[in-house]
């Protein structure tokens, strides 16, 4: 299938990301947007991220972040006129290829997991999903296992959608997490559009504009 023949070449794409977390009809909500790089060894972007409660559109959490692939960079955007600090080095970056090793497990889970083509976001695209099981998810993510092993979560539901070039257009993750009694349902969307060539982000201003 096209994942098997996909172009390792750099590339950009917009990156929009939901994460909910829910129990008891209450939780937060962490939102994602902006431009990142795909296939680079220092995963260049540049993104807002924002947390909001239940019942609230006031943000917990806005910070924007710069990533040249050299080093991060990032400002407190709840805090007007906040300035840039240097946040680690690019090495600390999320791996952009995360998607494209849970997409060749579900490849490997056989035939079930194969759900046919699908228009997403207006494009055609692969869709695979499947139930992973802690065992499965630690040959490919060893953090993600660890994670799953502390909080008790035996299996998660993953899904991804690819285009016929094997780029990923979207994603989504979901588990349920027992805690004090009760039980949190953790989902994760992601979504890629506007492929260009790859991009580049510099070191941002000392101040906010």
């Amino acid at each position: 299938m096209a994942l098997a023949n996909a172009d390792r070449s750099p590339y950009a794409a917009t990156l929009k990301m939901k994460t909910t977390a829910t129990a008891s009809g209450q939780g937060t909500v962490m939102t994602a947007t902006g431009r990142t790089n795909i296939n680079t060894p220092g995963h260049e972007g540049r993104n807002e991220a924002k947390m909001t409660i239940s019942g609230s559109d006031e943000p917990v959490l806005w910070m924007e972040t710069v990533n040249t692939g050299n080093g991060i960079f990032m400002r407190d955007k709840t805090k007007p006129g906040s300035a840039w600090n240097p946040s680690g080095s690019s090495e600390d970056a999320t791996d952009d290829d995360g998607a494209g090793r849970y997409a060749k497990a579900l490849v490997d889970a056989g035939p079930a997991a194969r759900k046919g083509m699908e228009q997403k976001n207006g494009v055609p695209a692969f869709h695979l999903g499947a139930r992973l099981t802690a065992a499965q998810i630690k040959a490919i993510d060893p953090e993600e296992h660890r994670k799953m092993t502390e909080k008790g979560v035996a299996a998660k539901d993953y899904d991804v959608w690819i285009d016929r070039a094997g780029r990923i257009l979207a994603a989504s993750q979901s588990m349920k997490i027992p805690k004090d009694g009760t039980t949190v349902t953790s989902v994760i969307t992601v979504e890629y559009s506007d492929f260009g060539p790859r991009e580049t982000f510099t070191v941002p201003t000392s101040a906010a504009s």
